[in-house]
Parts: structure tokens; sequence; C-alpha cells
């Protein structure tokens, strides 16, 4: 998302807001538009002061102001419909150009590109398009697996494999790391004591739930560990549970609430596993400096 708001939501909205509501406002723009479908956010409008980083009084005061710059959809959630006509127009010039590169490609190799490309896709889990996967459509959100979810994808070929379903992109370098930490987890959660429809997340399911706006590794392990503690009979409807589906609404809301001394507990961990990898890294550094110094010897020596 680019610092200039304006060509992103309606004419005459920003001048209305206050600074820490533009604050907001850039913030559920930043979410909506990496959310799937692009553009849009869940309802309820209470559940939205979390991703705009509002307290609750704030949000009460502020949120309608806000929202001003969305439009309410008929199952509850909200669309950033000028964001939207921006962010198509953008994917739109993408698509042309990656097209225009791909018959580049295969023009120079002899069609070697588009060949390859081909046999990749071959090995690649059947996805869901976009419409399918949209949030407000019940039946992608169902927790049956058809034949294609069964396929038994291993977890190193999910996080090293981006999908190419329709519309999909691929997320920005500084979050490739996270993301592939997310879909890792989530991939390869495992609930033996449930029955065999329900003991893994289908992979169409790990995309769904790792491209959630309010998707974080913390949230991740927050919901697996109370899969783990509480053994539920049908752990996926859980784990979407603790996602913000909501069942009965047929749409998305809040995900669970992290406590405060589980975040702290995780943030710790998180912090001595960077000091932990820090210092293997130096480690194998002073190692592989040792041998290029005995190696050098060696040789002056013969």
């Amino acid at each position: 998302m680019p610092f200039d708001l304006s060509p992103y939501v309606p004419a005459g909205v920003l001048p209305t807001l206050t600074g820490a509501e533009v604050g907001y406002l850039y913030r559920l723009l930043q979410s909506a538009w990496t959310a799937l479908p692009p553009c849009r956010l869940p309802g309820p409008l209470e559940g939205l002061a979390m991703f705009a980083g509002a307290g609750p009084t704030e949000w009460a005061a502020s949120g309608p102001r806000v929202m001003r710059a969305f439009k309410s959809e008929p199952d509850g959630g909200f669309t950033a419909e000028v964001a939207l006509e921006r962010y198509e127009r953008l994917e739109s010039i993408r698509r042309s150009r990656a097209e225009a590169g791909r018959r580049g490609a295969d023009s120079k190799h002899g069609g070697k590109c588009l060949a390859n490309a081909v046999a990749i896709a071959s090995v690649l889990p059947p996805l869901r398009s976009r419409s399918a996967l949209s949030l407000s459509s019940g039946s992608a959100l169902a927790l049956e697996r058809s034949d294609s979810e069964k396929t038994n994808t291993s977890a190193r070929t999910l996080i090293q494999l981006v999908p190419s379903s329709a519309g999909a992109r691929a997320p920005e370098a500084p979050d490739q790391d996270r993301l592939a930490r997310i879909r890792f987890k989530l991939a390869t959660a495992a609930f033996p004591w449930a029955s065999p429809t329900e003991r893994r997340l289908p992979t169409v399911k790990v995309y769904e739930l790792g491209g959630l706006a309010w998707t974080t590794e913390v949230l991740v392990d927050f919901v697996l560990s109370r899969v783990a503690d509480e053994r539920p009979a049908k752990p996926l409807g859980f784990i979407f549970a603790g996602f913000g589906w909501d069942r009965a609404r047929g749409c998305w809301g809040a995900p669970w609430v992290v406590p405060l001394v589980y975040q702290q507990l995780w943030e710790s961990r998180q912090e001595q596993l960077r000091q932990k990898r820090a210092e293997l890294s130096a480690a194998q550094e002073r190692l592989n400096a040792s041998r290029v110094t005995g190696g050098h010897a060696a040789g002056a020596t013969a």
C-alpha cells in the first residue's frame, strides 16, 4: 500500500477524519489489500477495532466515520470499492506483463519455459479459484474433504511452492518466511484422536487460513495449542472457529483473542530461538573460517 490514501478512498472522506482516524483507515486498508477476496474485511463493525489498532472506546466514536470509506455487504462484511478498482487495474497490468514475459521466454528458449511450468503444475494439488474461496461462500468453507483435497502433499513442497490459482499473488519478499512458517505449522498439525477425515487440515484450507488478513504466527500457535489441550472431536471446525469463522451466521467474525500472558511467553520463546540461531550461525562461520585457514596452511606446508 502506498502512503497517499486519496486514490484508495471515496472523495471527501479523508478531509473529515482526524489524524488518528486516518491512521485507523490506513491500517484497515492494509489488511483489506492483502485479504482474499481482495479489499474485503469481515464483520461485524465492532470486531474491526483490532485491525484498526483502536481501543473499544476510540473505535466506538471513530469507527462509523472511518468505515464510510467502505461499503457494507449483505453478509456483514465490508468492501473498499475505490481501492478494489485500483487493485483490479494493477492486477490486470501485472497479468499482462507476466503473459508478455512468458511469451518472450518461450520465444527465446523454444517453448521450454511453458513445458517446465506445465510439469511443475502437474505435481501441485488442485486449488480452488478465488471465487470458490470467497469469504461469503458457506460452501467454500465446508470442512468435508474432496478427493482433490486428499492429495498427499509433503510439507516441504507445500511451503516451497506458491499457488498460482486465479488471481493469486506472490507475497512481498519480507513476508515469505512468515507465510512459509504459518503454512508449515498448519500443514503439519496432526490430530490422531479424530476421525480419518479430521486428522489433518486439507491443503486448500491451509492456504485459506494462512491467507486471512489477521492470521499471525502467535494466533496459529495459540489455536493449535487449544486444540491439543481440549482434543475436540472435530478439530477442523474448532480451528476455523479460532480463526473467526462464525458458522451460525455463515461469515467471518473476530478471531480468538490471544491472552497477553500467552503472547508474552510466545515472544520470549521467539527471542530465545533467534538468539540460538544467531549463535549457531556465528559458530558455523567460525568453523568455515578455520577450515579455510587449515586448508591454506596444509597447502603451504606441502
